[in-house]
């Protein structure tokens, strides 16, 4: 963060930089807020609630904190309504969810979904969006997918993360691309997580 301040006059005379430097700050600024957010519900809420636990966090880490940024630090002019109303409307199942009995098998299905949204919103849509600004649509999709495997997944082993996070990232973009439309990309990546589990 500290280093984005320090540079900001360097970066202003070479934009592709700029934009490559805000990509990462957003990404390691949703990294630090998932871990804290996820040590604050850990230690308040007082349960055991998988949702309330990891999936509140990320879809605040990953998807409403990341627009928050988009519009107050970098002056997005993206209308992110929609995509606010529907972090919305997942919190809310999420705490309908910890009320009602609800079995492990749908709640783990649940959290891939929304695990799945909230990184499609960040890296293929407001990253990926970001990135083709100022790069072409290759080299935006590459860098994008190395961010998403190698910083989004940073706690993962590096082979597992080239081998299969990278290529994963390269195929979403290349979907959210081809229909530009971060719900198709959602779904897929959403399948894949429900399917490397069960």
């Amino acid at each position: 963060m500290l280093a984005y301040f320090l540079f900001k006059d360097v970066m202003k005379e070479n934009r592709r930089l700029q934009i490559l430097v805000q990509c990462l700050f957003q990404v390691m600024v949703s990294n630090i807020c998932l871990i804290l957010y996820i040590l604050f519900c850990s230690v308040c809420l007082k349960t055991q609630s998988m949702l309330l636990l990891l999936s509140a966090p990320t879809i605040v880490a990953l998807v409403v904190q990341p627009i928050f940024l988009e519009k107050v630090l970098f002056k997005s002019k993206v209308n992110f309504s929609k995509h606010i109303i529907v972090a919305t409307l997942a919190l809310i199942s999420i705490l309908l969810c910890s009320f009602v009995n609800v079995s492990e098998k749908t709640i783990l299905i649940l959290h891939f979904i929304l695990v799945g949204y909230s990184e499609e919103m960040l890296y293929r849509m407001i990253i990926l969006d970001r990135m083709e600004s100022s790069y072409t649509i290759l080299e935006s999709i590459v860098i994008t997918s190395l961010i998403f495997a190698f910083l989004g997944h940073i706690s993962e082993p590096i082979l597992d993360n080239l081998m299969i996070r990278f290529p994963l990232g390269v195929f979403l973009a290349f979907i959210r691309i081809k229909f530009n439309n971060v719900g198709v990309s959602t779904i897929i990546h959403s399948l894949y997580n429900i399917l490397v589990t069960f």
